[in-house]
């Protein structure tokens, strides 16, 4: 489970940089918009914050990204520091017009907990379950969202020892190929965390579902999203 904090403190006060026009950022600022983090596999569980310094450009992106509190665990801030330099705020102004600022962002992270399964009967393998919840989410197919079409779509993922897809299938159809096509696109984009064989990476097939469910009034998307444990079945 990773969570990201950017509600916590945005104070940038000491952390202005000797250039002027270099600013401190307003604390009121709205929360970035962050990609997910993809901590590092390991055999045992993990957990803590990073609080990091960013440098933010003119147009909201990043320039720079420092550890200015470690977590405890040096994977958890390189990956902490790997999702920052990829998050996107809105520009800090002055005076209406966009500047350069330093800004604070805490990032709480926590590995899965490893479950041991089996490979082909034999090799114990320690594997985590899949966290779909930080996916990117599938758009809902207008003509599907138009018919009211709803369902779970089931898929099998073979996660690489880099945690991203490298193969999916689907296992079990919601009854609507839109929404499974759909589905199976954005997971199949995601990034987990592998699999472990004697604290090395190794690929590893497993199961996510990502539920389609509609608003039963406004039929608005309603976001569901299940994961199974490797080995168990979907």
């Amino acid at each position: 489970m990773i969570r990201i904090n950017p509600r916590g403190s945005l104070l940038a006060a000491a952390l202005l940089a000797a250039a002027g026009h270099v600013h401190a950022a307003d604390a009121a600022m709205p929360p970035p918009h962050c990609p997910p983090v993809v901590p590092p596999a390991t055999a045992a569980p993990q957990q803590g914050t990073a609080r990091l310094r960013l440098l933010l450009r003119e147009d909201g992106s990043i320039a720079e990204a420092h550890v200015e509190r470690s977590s405890g665990h040096a994977g958890l801030d390189a990956a902490a520091r790997a999702m920052a330099l990829r998050c996107r705020f809105q520009p800090y102004r002055v005076d209406g017009k966009a500047s350069k600022a330093w800004v604070a962002l805490p990032v709480s992270m926590e590995t899965a907990r490893p479950t041991a399964v089996l490979a082909n009967g034999a090799a114990a393998i320690r594997a985590f379950p899949v966290d779909v919840r930080h996916c990117a989410r599938p758009d809902y197919p207008a003509a599907a969202q138009a018919q009211g079409a709803q369902g779970t779509t089931y898929l099998g993922l073979l996660i690489g020892t880099d945690g991203l897809v490298q193969e999916s299938r689907l296992e079990r159809s919601s009854g609507h190929p839109q929404l499974d096509e759909a589905a199976r696109a954005a997971l199949s984009a995601c990034r987990f965390a592998p699999a472990l064989q004697d604290g090395a990476p190794v690929q590893q097939w497993t199961r996510a579902s990502y539920v389609w469910q509609l608003d039963s009034q406004a039929r608005a998307p309603l976001r569901t999203v299940r994961s199974t444990p490797p080995g168990d079945q979907a």
